[in-house]
């Protein structure tokens, strides 16, 4: 394919983009760019996500396989782990994860910070939602606490620790409470396994685990990949933008 064609064939694409992008809400198109701009993950449904993020088919379809051994075991008792690089999209596969719960069962979203008191974090989330129903409990950034663990400071591991037997396991005759999917860097798996207590504990108790990994090719491929959906986000929340991205390809 020469330049010529090439440059078309990107063209087209962000059109089609665009096309899909005009129908969204102005306000949702300034919040994909302040997340864009922060580098926070988008909290949007699937389907919108598809016009402006690169490999959500790969992340919907990992979420599918979550929910699906989450259904098997009644929602309950259930530790799961998603391991990925720093900027892998972990982030993002939780909030899609949580989204594709509503519905099915209470869920929630939590990232943890380097400051926040963990255990008070999780109850506060979760102690307005039904005592006699199961809860999915999404953990993101526990990399936080590893700066903790460094130094010899483990309360906070080990309440989250603590918090997670507490809530997945159940004495005989009861259920379980909720099940956890934790968002896991490579880095934190690591250091986490270093640990025998809290491998034996946590790691060692997960059901399953999920990777999300990308090469170095793959990596280019979803930067190219970007580029028409950037142009198109850009071009369809404001008129200047898009005569500006018009030039550009004229």
């Amino acid at each position: 394919m020469n330049s010529e064609a090439k440059w078309q064939k990107a063209y087209e694409e962000y059109n089609n983009l665009k096309d899909r992008l005009d129908k969204y809400q102005n306000k949702e198109l300034e919040y994909i760019l302040e997340c864009w701009g922060s580098g926070k993950p988008i909290d949007l449904p699937l389907g919108k996500l598809a016009y402006i993020f690169v490999r959500v088919e790969e992340m919907g379809r990992i979420a599918l396989s979550i929910i699906n051994m989450l259904k098997k075991n009644d929602w309950r008792g259930v530790i799961i782990s998603v391991v990925g690089e720093y900027g892998s999209g972990k982030s993002q596969l939780g909030l899609i994860l949580n989204g594709l719960l509503e519905g099915e069962v209470e869920s929630v979203y939590i990232s943890l910070d380097p400051i926040s008191d963990v255990e008070e974090k999780i109850l506060n989330k979760i102690r307005e939602l039904p005592s006699d129903k199961p809860i999915v409990i999404i953990v993101d950034e526990i990399d936080q606490l590893l700066a903790d663990l460094a130094e010899g400071r483990r309360y906070r591991i080990e309440r989250l620790v603590d918090l997670i037997r507490g809530f997945t396991q159940a004495s005989p005759g009861e259920f379980p409470r909720a099940s956890f999917v934790l968002l896991l860097s490579k880095r934190a798996k690591s250091e986490l396994h270093k640990d025998k207590a809290l491998a034996d504990r946590l790691l060692r108790r997960t059901s399953m685990e999920f990777r999300l990994s990308l090469s170095d090719d793959e990596r280019a491929a979803a930067a190219r990949d970007a580029v028409p959906r950037i142009m198109a986000v850009f071009a369809s929340h404001s008129k200047a933008n898009y005569i500006t991205i018009e030039r550009y390809f004229k």
